[in-house]
């Protein structure tokens, strides 16, 4: 598939005019990505990625803070160095390793490695970041999800509302946590295993958040159950969990799972890539619901 801004040039035309490659190019189409068109490109110095996009109102995505967190995760080497920064494009060294799905982020391997990753970034990144940081608050990035679905006209017409009553239930049950700099997108594939090291990719939605949210997301994301979100909690804790922490990052399982389901639908409305989204919609809704009922007095 290639690109083509309407009465623009095509994608291969803005990868080409870049000013940062040497010698002939080599260009590929990557297939995944549900927000962003990427690329892989391999000059004469070596293989990149290129990710076009600009700022997203549906999503609340603002690239100038993409690319801060980029910044920062790179100079910590949790993510990839970066090649190019323009306006609406990102160039990043490629990765020779393979993006996790569920089933290798719940492997029991792996669960440490995630939780390691996940605890560097609570860590270390709110000190390398430069320039603002921005906040990312489930309750209210649901909440304006959901207001605007209403206001588009979304046809999951009373899954929203039910929605809309369950986010105020699950705001009403959370209890003050620790704050930390949060990816707050951790979907398997968002890490990228080299072998000997994990990475972690896009920073579209980070900023401020509690701990739980990433340690809670990136259990749902990958569809682990109680056994394996503990002891990713155990890991990304140091400790082992208090009753408190559970119920916090089952509460935070359901948000985050609520997030992506109208996220989903959302993007169902407004998104030009190629995705099955109302699939996507249904799966994460189905996985909410199960959350959400699980919970006691919410």
């Amino acid at each position: 598939m290639t690109g083509r801004m309407i009465g623009g040039p095509s994608s291969e035309d803005r990868i080409a005019r870049l000013p940062c490659w040497r010698g002939p190019l080599a260009l590929e189409p990557l297939k995944g990505g549900m927000s962003n068109e990427s690329w892989k490109v391999r000059d004469a110095t070596g293989a990149y990625v290129v990710r076009f996009g600009g700022d997203n109102p549906h999503h609340g995505i603002l690239r100038w803070h993409e690319k801060a967190a980029s910044r920062a995760a790179a100079a910590l080497g949790i993510s990839p160095s970066i090649h190019f920064e323009g306006d609406g494009v990102l160039v990043l060294a490629f990765i020779d390793g393979h993006a996790f799905s569920e089933e290798d982020a719940r492997a029991p391997a792996n669960i440490p490695r995630i939780a390691a990753l996940i605890a560097r970034v609570h860590q270390e990144m709110l000190g390398a970041m430069r320039g603002p940081v921005l906040a990312f608050h489930p309750y209210q990035i649901n909440a304006d999800y959901i207001a605007r679905l209403k206001r588009d006209g979304s046809p999951h017409g009373t899954l929203v509302e039910k929605l809309d009553a369950a986010n105020i239930r699950l705001q009403q049950a959370s209890r003050p946590a620790p704050l930390a700099f949060g990816h707050n997108d951790l979907l398997p594939a968002n890490f990228i295993d080299e072998g000997q090291r994990l990475w972690l990719i896009d920073w579209e939605y980070s900023g401020i958040n509690t701990v739980f949210f990433d340690l809670g997301g990136a259990a749902s994301n990958a569809g682990m159950d109680s056994d394996e979100t503990s002891a990713l909690l155990e890991h990304g804790l140091g400790r082992a969990p208090t009753d408190e922490d559970l119920r916090a990052i089952a509460i935070s399982q359901a948000q985050s799972l609520l997030r992506e389901t109208v996220w989903s639908m959302t993007s169902e409305l407004h998104s030009g890539i190629d995705f099955d989204f109302a699939a996507y919609t249904l799966k994460n809704m189905e996985r909410f619901e199960a959350a959400f009922d699980a919970l006691d007095g919410v």
